[in-house]
């Protein structure tokens, strides 16, 4: 994901659901990356 770049919430649901719960830690994960901003 580039910063700056919108990003659309149907977008981002569908990267995080194909995403295994055990990968969310160890890679920059679109929902945690939009949390901590």
């Amino acid at each position: 994901m580039l910063d700056g770049v919108p990003v659309n919430p149907a977008e981002m649901a569908q990267g995080v659901a194909i995403l295994p719960p055990s990968a969310g830690p160890a890679e920059p994960d679109p929902a945690n990356a939009l949390l901590l901003m």
